[in-house]
């Protein structure tokens, strides 16, 4: 990458681009990899995230002029080019060795510590033969290799891909096409970054040997040509290395820690042990459907716990190795800084603990909470009474989802009671859930009480015209209401009417949805 440049004094990129590439993707490796290997990860993952063959991967091998003498400008650059893009992609060995090289450290603290957590990040890695995703239990997953041999790149991801969204069958989640993709993803490479230490890591004789090189001045066959160019291929004003007029003399490489302590230092972080812990714990969130079915379930957890995290989402239906004991523990084991969460459990029993476990976080002082998302999770009766007895106690959740939740009427009745003494929920989503006429009347009940709610989803419940006639009543006398949906639920004319007459006393409500109600003439003109 030095030699066939060295004419134009520029990167190795400015000789193929034709324009300036300013980067999608972050690429961050340790060097040590082969070429081979290195390409069969691009390619997985430009597959799964459907990126085409003009989309600009940053690549500091390739991007980085080597004409620059300071090891500051490259780091400048180096950033920038990260600031710029919109992932980041990490490539590692199928053992995780090379999660404690200095270059893949530094980068997963400034992008997984430092940043959004919202922000895209993906881990890939070759898997040779059948070294597959080897459990602590020894099940094992293994990967399909094709008879030309070709290295197979598999790849984990902090969401969901746009392949994974793509092929989603009926009825099938984009999480569980997720899980799919990502079953022969070895399990020693988080092993590695649940106990990855950031100011620990180590650079590489080849990394020292690519620094030695780049202070190398240029041999005397290569012509001197005026000023170096910036990098063509991500060109911010500003930003391009320095030149230089000599050479400068190689400098013992600096360890690995300072530009991290240095990094935290400039962060909201309070220590390099806080960026350990966000780093590991973003591991532990995108692995933790990995972890269900190996011994290290719990050591993912201890982990997860730490991380200081604000938002995390779990879909674990139809996934394997999901229990009571072990979904009770999901819940108690969260980060007490959570402030979004949304959880996805199919079967009855490990949903239904899941539920009471979180009510119990719910009811301390010290919760954070302020948006959980259960939808589709059967937590039945038990679970929305957990739930709902936390309510009464919790005012810092805004927004519960808990739609398709088979909450019945039991239920149902037990939410509309909780919410006469809560004053923080302002969206509460109960679609498909069967409440019926008596868990309506609970709702009518509370509403005249709620301070708080201004929206609420009641579509596909089986209320009838009762139901309705006791949230019309309730229409009359809230005043915050803004948002109200009754959608299918056999309200008739008789319903429609009661509420059209409460509707010429209300003067907050902005959206009705009465969409299939069996509504006739009468519940129209009313």
């Amino acid at each position: 990458t030095k030699p066939a440049p060295a004419p134009r004094r520029c990167s190795f990129v400015e000789l193929f681009a034709h324009a300036p590439q300013p980067p999608r993707c972050f690429v961050s490796h340790a060097w040590g990899e082969t070429v081979q290997d290195f390409v069969a990860c691009l390619r997985a993952h430009s597959f799964d995230h459907r990126l085409d063959d003009e989309t600009p991967y940053w690549v500091h091998a390739y991007a980085h002029n080597p004409w620059c003498s300071s090891s500051d400008d490259m780091e400048i650059v180096s950033r920038a080019a990260m600031d710029a893009s919109e992932s980041m992609l990490t490539l590692v060995d199928e053992f995780g060795t090379s999660l404690s090289h200095a270059c893949i450290s530094r980068d997963l603290c400034a992008w997984l510590a430092l940043r959004e957590e919202q922000a895209p990040w993906s881990i890939y890695t070759v898997v040779h033969g059948d070294q597959g995703n080897s459990a602590g239990d020894g099940s094992q997953d293994r990967l399909e290799v094709s008879d030309d041999c070709e290295p197979k790149a598999v790849g984990l991801t902090s969401l969901p891909s746009p392949r994974d969204i793509e092929r989603c069958q009926p009825l099938e989640t984009e999480d569980r096409r997720r899980r799919s993709r990502e079953a022969a993803f070895p399990f020693a490479v988080i092993r590695q970054a649940l106990n990855m230490r950031l100011e620990e890591a180590k650079s590489s004789e080849l990394t020292s040997q690519i620094a030695a090189m780049r202070t190398q001045p240029a041999s005397r066959t290569e012509p001197q040509i005026g000023t170096p160019k910036g990098l063509r291929n991500f060109i911010i004003p500003g930003l391009s290395p320095r030149p230089a007029p000599a050479p400068a003399p190689a400098q013992k490489e600096q360890g690995a820690s300072c530009p991290i302590v240095e990094a935290v230092k400039c962060s909201g972080l309070d220590s390099v042990e806080a960026a350990n812990d966000r780093v590991r714990a973003r591991f532990a969130a995108a692995a933790l459907h990995l972890s269900l079915t190996s011994d290290d379930f719990k050591s993912v957890l201890s982990v997860l716990s730490k991380g200081n995290l604000t938002r995390l989402s779990f879909d674990l239906s139809l996934c394997d190795g999901v229990t009571t004991t072990k979904t009770r523990a999901l819940a108690l084991h969260l980060p007490p800084s959570l402030t979004a969460l949304s959880v996805r459990v199919s079967l009855p029993k490990p949903a239904a603990a899941m539920a009471n476990a979180l009510g119990l976080g719910m009811r301390k002082l010290d919760s954070a909470l302020g948006d959980l998302c259960l939808r589709g999770s059967r937590i039945g009766c038990a679970g929305a009474s957990a739930l709902a007895k936390a309510l009464k106690h919790n005012s810092t959740l805004g927004i519960l989802d808990l739609s398709f939740c088979r909450v019945g009427a039991k239920g149902g009745v037990a939410l509309g009671r909780s919410l006469r003494f809560n004053t923080g929920l302002t969206r509460l989503e109960l679609w498909g859930n069967n409440i019926g006429e008596k868990g309506a009347i609970e709702f009518g009940k509370a509403l005249t009480h709620c301070s708080a709610l201004v929206n609420l989803e009641l579509g596909f419940n089986r209320i009838g015209a009762k139901g309705a006639s006791a949230i019309a009543t309730a229409i009359v006398a809230s005043p915050i209401l803004e948002t109200l949906s009754l959608r299918n639920n056999s309200v008739g004319d008789e319903g429609a009417s009661a509420i059209g007459v409460a509707l010429l006393s209300n003067t907050s409500l902005k959206s009705l949805d009465l969409w299939a109600n069996s509504i006739g003439g009468d519940g129209g003109e009313s």
